[in-house]
């Protein structure tokens, strides 16, 4: 894979799993809302942080060094692919 396939890639990735948890923890948003159950609110911030790791997996899949390139790379776009769908 060509190094601009990779960082087109690197950036949806990091999109994908920086953007949501950076918004939804800095923002007056439903994970500080009262009116919200606690166990609802931890089931988000759950899921903001499964979303991130799932994406940091991704970018490592992508540009670890010692793995099948191809495979590696098929990989990361089906973790984003699956985690998106």
């Amino acid at each position: 894979m060509n190094l601009l396939g990779k960082l087109l890639m690197s950036l949806s990735i990091a999109a994908y799993a920086l953007n949501p948890p950076i918004v939804d923890l800095t923002a007056d948003t439903y994970i500080f809302h009262e009116v919200w159950m606690p166990h609802a609110r931890m089931h988000t911030v759950w899921l903001l942080g499964v979303t991130s790791e799932v994406g940091l997996l991704a970018l490592y899949l992508l540009w670890s060094p010692g793995t099948d390139k191809k495979f590696s790379t098929n990989l990361a776009a089906l973790y984003l692919y699956r985690c998106n769908a």
